[in-house]
């Protein structure tokens, strides 16, 4: 997400956290997609996404560009009821703070700033014992 009428145009998926769910394989499908990526099919009905899910695989990044936060976690997550995520972990601070199979929440933070303007997006939170 770089830019606000890409935002706009996407807003069902990255704010609402609108999936695409296939009514022949039903495999759900995130961000919008023309077809399924698992059957081929375009027959794909809106639904609604969990904000909830578990970390499959992640990387930490230390040496950044300065519009990222450092460090910057980096995970592919499965959602509760279907769905894959690639997007940026908040706050963590190494690499001790993420396992596989951890339980995360989806939130909206600040992605980046670049040119004094602050970028919006999904990022993936940790849960902490208590939330769980």
């Amino acid at each position: 997400m770089t830019d606000l009428p890409y935002v706009w145009r996407q807003k069902n998926a990255y704010l609402q956290f609108k999936g695409y769910k296939c009514k022949r394989c039903e495999r759900v499908n995130y961000p919008k997609t023309l077809k399924c990526i698992e059957c081929g099919s375009e027959e794909l009905e809106e639904v609604q996404l969990a904000r909830t899910g578990r970390v499959l695989t992640y990387i930490v990044n230390y040496y950044m560009p300065d519009e990222f936060d450092r460090p910057l976690g980096q995970g592919v997550i499965e959602m509760d009821g279907g769905g894959r995520l690639m997007t940026q972990f908040t706050e963590i601070e190494s690499e001790k703070d993420i396992e596989i199979g951890m339980p995360i929440e989806i939130v909206i933070r600040r992605m980046s700033t670049k040119d004094g303007l602050n970028y919006y997006g999904p990022k993936i939170r940790p849960l902490k014992k208590e939330e769980k």
